[in-house]
């Protein structure tokens, strides 16, 4: 499994609490504040204003001796049931929050989905943790004709079929037949990579990706998500766009290949997949290439780790489906999550660059050994847009194994608040 893929699998688990707050109104005589009665989908309970809201979802619900939700986990074939505002699974009782959205049950398995008038369908909460929701329809339910477009975090108009669907491995995408890509659907409903526009999704002949493909025509608009059709270029001539056009001849760039070369300071080109990118007269508009590697001012199609954006601008772009974005200023107080765009390590002496930070700031850790005295020791630096602020010693930083212990270690000696949530398409 590829790295993209493993982090698409991290999204796709990510925990989808908050009350359901789902009004039924029905045009009955006020009700008794803290009154309590059972519907079709759930218990519904009294406000304060005389108006009954669901307070729980559940497909079975018994009316003696109170109103209560049947604990359906008692049926052999139910794996999870909602629990007030979160998914309770049935063979470990642990319990999974779906704030912001709600929990609606289903049949065999409870679902983390958007409340009514809520089209925002992920994101991170205060505390850093990220969720994914199903979309709701008017009546509270998952709804039959959207998704949730994983690269946009909004509830969209999708059509789809589930049962064409189930033979999506779990945490994974398929090309579908509507140009969209679609995960396996969880309680009625996929998830999805939408291709706006008339760009469409591949069958995957074109290497491990979720990118969205413009039809075979030169001329039209590239960057960002946007990949040239096989064969055309996706080149970049000024900050003000870039635009897919017809070489004169085939360079050689298969779906393996990952790499960029600099023909001289003004044009560089990026081979990514089977893809192809160039940019040229790079010094005119802010930008440069050197030691094949492009550096972008604002507005340039950016790839990190290949053509990464100069310091002060972020790499803008949905992670981790988009292979480019376009290099912006970044949101204010947006925070040091990051694509890791160096790693380089002998166990002894290593590397480690960030260039593609939402902050829009680079990060590095650089250890070499160096001799003091006629002891070798290894040496770390701390560097932010290129200038040192700390040092310290140890081989620790150059034998981590993972990115969250890499986040931790940089965190404790260099004081940065940093998340790697990406890796560069190099490493």
């Amino acid at each position: 499994m590829t790295i993209q893929r493993l982090l698409l699998a991290a999204f796709l688990i990510a925990g989808c609490g908050g009350s359901d707050g789902t009004a039924r109104p029905d045009g009955a005589q006020a009700c008794s504040s803290g009154a309590t009665e059972c519907r079709a989908d759930g218990l519904y309970t009294c406000d304060a204003n005389g108006v009954f809201l669901r307070t729980e979802s559940c497909t079975r619900c018994e009316a003696a001796p109170t109103p209560h939700c049947y604990d359906a986990c008692k049926d052999p074939d139910v794996t999870s049931v909602c629990s007030g505002d979160s998914i309770k699974q049935c063979a470990s009782g642990e319990l999974q929050a779906c704030d912001p959205g709600t929990c609606i049950a289903g049949t065999q398995q409870a679902v983390c989905a958007t409340k009514l008038g809520e089209s925002t369908c992920q994101g991170r909460r205060a505390d850093g943790s990220r969720y994914v929701l199903r979309c709701a329809d008017a009546n509270g339910a998952i709804a039959s004709d959207q998704v949730c477009d994983l690269s946009t975090s909004e509830c969209v108009a999708g059509t789809f079929d589930c049962g064409q669907l189930s033979s999506v491995p779990a945490n994974d995408f398929a090309c579908d037949a509507s140009g969209n890509y679609y995960t396996s659907c969880v309680g009625g409903q996929p998830a999805a990579r939408v291709c706006g526009g008339d760009t469409t999704c591949s069958s995957g002949a074109l290497g491990d990706s979720f990118n969205c493909y413009t039809p075979a025509t030169p001329g039209v608009a590239c960057g960002g998500p946007t990949v040239c059709y096989p064969g055309l270029h996706c080149t970049q001539n000024g900050a003000a766009g870039a635009s897919c056009v017809q070489p004169a001849g085939q360079l050689a760039c298969n779906s393996t290949d990952v790499l960029a070369v600099c023909t001289d300071a003004d044009t560089g080109v990026a081979c990514v997949n089977g893809s192809v990118w160039f940019w040229r007269n790079l010094t005119t508009w802010g930008g440069v290439c050197t030691s094949n590697h492009v550096r972008l001012a604002a507005g340039g199609v950016c790839i990190p780790g290949l053509a990464d954006c100069a310091p002060g601008l972020e790499c803008d772009r949905s992670i981790p489906y988009d292979v480019a974005g376009i290099c912006r200023t970044p949101r204010p107080s947006a925070p040091a999550e990051c694509t890791l765009t160096t790693s380089l390590s002998t166990g002894l002496s290593c590397s480690y660059d960030w260039h593609a930070c939402a902050d829009g700031v680079y990060y590095d850790v650089d250890c070499r050994r160096v001799n003091i005295g006629g002891n070798v020791i290894t040496i770390c630096e701390c560097l932010e847009n290129g200038t040192v602020i700390k040092s310290y010693g140890g081989t620790e930083t150059c034998n981590v194994t993972t990115a969250a212990a890499l986040d931790a270690k940089v965190k404790a000696e260099c004081g940065w608040d940093l998340t790697t949530v990406d890796f560069a398409p190099n490493l």
